[in-house]
């Protein structure tokens, strides 16, 4: 059960599955475990009010009180671990976590027939949480930092503080702690490049730690000054490819663009490449069949950022249009909370992710990739849209990234 939701998982090594796959199922474990013991107590409940007529009964026992505390830990932790609760306040949902100690607590003095089991799963965290102490303990200095952008901060540091370089995929993330903000804090966060000498990460400004982080960046970055941090990773294995003779279609919502474009600047070769002068790159109409397509659609609520990505967008198209050996780009970014006029690729509304998935199977008789990072509302309207095209025998293989761990 624990195993399931730690970063150096043996499970995870073994099967080939990333944490944040593995996670899901620690979830579902975690929503099995509440249901049986609430299942427990109710039969047990029912029990004793039947053969002593009186429910008041129970708690005069203390091993009943301790089991019925047990039970309202896990009700707790449940709460807590909802995916809003996770979305916007990640500290507060990790510190939550910790009422399992006081769950553990109430059991054994409920049964101590868990002792074994409790002791081993004890060991397990402790085991994984001192390999990420070891793996992380060496501090680095950032190369650079970007605060100047809106509503976000790019950090870029020594690929070196990343442990097994060498296979490294775009679209992974590592967990980072700022040792100025919190000694204990570990967030994760999209790589948005790790090749040569330099990772990058860009972090949306949320509230919390990203606020903080975000404050004392643009303080050091102001003053000249690095930033220290420690970093554990990269995690996480994404299977993004681009069909020969089909289709990639690409749908991120926000910051989601961070590990999506990971996967451009590794598909159009940009790390390392001198950027384009800045201008109006104008997507031609017609595009052909015979050469893969990479369809990306973005999602934003203000036009600004969309400076976050421009330049490696721009690069990437002007790349797409002279090079024949790589996929075509078609991108849309749409603005959804600004009425005020934009310049393409820039487009004011939502987008129709229905009705622009089906003119791309339509068109491809190769199989469609489908991937989506972005809110679960965005991800379920992909989803959609995928099963509707499957159901009308199109070939569109579906994946995913999540904000939430």
């Amino acid at each position: 059960f624990i195993f399931l939701a730690t970063n150096t998982s043996i499970i995870s090594l073994l099967a080939g599955v990333s944490v944040e796959r593995t996670v899901m199922f620690h979830r579902w474990i975690g929503y099995l475990l509440l249901g049986t013991v609430t299942l427990h107590l109710a039969l047990q409940w029912r029990d004793h009010a039947v053969l002593s007529q009186d429910r008041s009964v129970t708690f005069s026992n203390p091993k009943y009180r301790a089991g019925f505390m047990a039970w309202c830990t896990l009700i707790a932790i449940a709460v807590f671990s909802m995916p809003f609760v996770r979305l916007k306040s990640f500290e507060f949902f990790k510190i939550s976590h910790f009422l399992v100690a006081a769950f553990f607590v109430f059991v054994v003095m409920h049964t101590s027939e868990v002792v074994p089991f409790l002791v081993a799963a004890m060991t397990l965290y402790a085991v994984d949480k001192t390999l990420q102490a070891v793996m992380a303990a060496r501090t680095v200095t950032t190369v650079d930092i970007d605060a100047t952008i809106v509503g976000a901060i790019k950090i870029v540091f020594p690929s070196a503080a990343c442990r097994s370089a060498s296979v490294t995929a775009p679209g992974q993330y590592v967990y980072i702690n700022v040792p100025a903000i919190s000694l204990f804090q570990w967030h994760p966060f999209s790589l948005t490049t790790m090749l040569g000498e330099h990772a990058e990460i860009c972090v949306r400004e949320v509230g919390g730690f990203t606020r903080s982080l975000r404050a004392l960046g643009s303080q050091l970055a102001a003053a000249g000054r690095p930033l220290s941090l420690r970093v554990d990773g990269p995690y996480g294995r994404p299977g993004l490819h681009v069909p020969d003779g089909g289709a990639c279609a690409l749908f991120a919502g926000g910051i989601g663009i961070t590990p999506i474009i990971a996967f451009v600047r590794a598909v159009y070769g940009l790390d390392g490449r001198k950027k384009p002068a800045s201008g109006e790159i104008v997507w031609p109409e017609d595009l052909s069949t015979a050469r893969s397509v990479i369809y990306l659609t973005w999602v934003v609520g203000y036009a600004e950022y969309y400076n976050w990505f421009s330049a490696d967008l721009q690069a990437a198209m002007q790349v797409a249009m002279t090079d024949s050996g790589v996929p075509q780009l078609c991108l849309t970014v749409a603005v959804t909370r600004s009425n005020r006029a934009v310049a393409p690729p820039l487009q004011t509304g939502r987008p129709d992710i229905s009705a622009q998935l089906r003119v791309i199977a339509d068109r491809h008789d190769a199989p469609v990739e489908v991937h989506v990072c972005g809110p679960p509302g965005m991800v379920q309207d992909v989803w959609d849209a995928a099963v509707a095209a499957q159901l009308r025998g199109r070939r569109v293989h579906f994946s995913r990234e999540t904000f939430m761990i």
